[in-house]
């Protein structure tokens, strides 16, 4: 989750639609949890983006692809710490042991809303609606089993045993 700022709220509803489509995982609300933070900047003809460490400036009016690129650029290695091993929302990705392991949509989903709430963990039954928005039969198992094939991923393809507990319809990764 990235939190995305602006001072101009109209230009940033348009930015929040274009972000939508290209399944962007960001927060606009600064009371959510997130990993990292934009802000959009608009002086005039330009658009300034600022993250935590480095800026970039575009004249407007960009293309849809080009915006989204320097997004990403500026966001790309930007890694959260968790225990021993790195998880890189951008990319979607674990690093452990100088290893990688790409995840997909799902599984990403599911350790990006486990490390954001490291010490609450998160309701299943919320986890599945955000996963499968449109499902009007709901199957908690078809979500243990996507859980299950993240940790067995990790395993295989990083030997990084990830621990996951569920309790009461809560799931909780441990960390040491």
């Amino acid at each position: 989750m990235i939190l995305i700022k602006s001072n101009n709220d109209f230009k940033l509803k348009s930015i929040i639609s274009i972000l939508y489509q290209k399944k962007f995982s960001f927060v606009i609300d600064k009371s959510a949890k997130y990993f990292f933070e934009l802000d959009l900047y608009f002086d005039g003809k330009n658009l300034k983006i600022n993250s935590s460490r480095d800026s970039k400036i575009l004249k407007l009016p960009i293309s849809i692809e080009l915006f989204f690129s320097e997004i990403k650029n500026l966001l790309i290695n930007k890694f959260v710490n968790i225990d021993d091993f790195k998880y890189e929302p951008v990319r979607q990705s674990i690093i452990y042991d100088n290893r990688i392991a790409n995840l997909n949509y799902i599984h990403n989903i599911i350790i990006s809303n486990l490390i954001l709430n490291l010490n609450v963990g998160v309701d299943k039954f919320f986890l599945y609606q955000l996963i499968w928005p449109d499902d009007k039969d709901i199957q908690i198992n078809k979500l243990d089993t996507h859980l299950t094939n993240l940790k067995n991923k990790l395993k295989h393809e990083l030997l990084l045993d990830l621990n996951i507990s569920s309790l009461n319809g809560i799931i909780k990764l441990r960390v040491n």
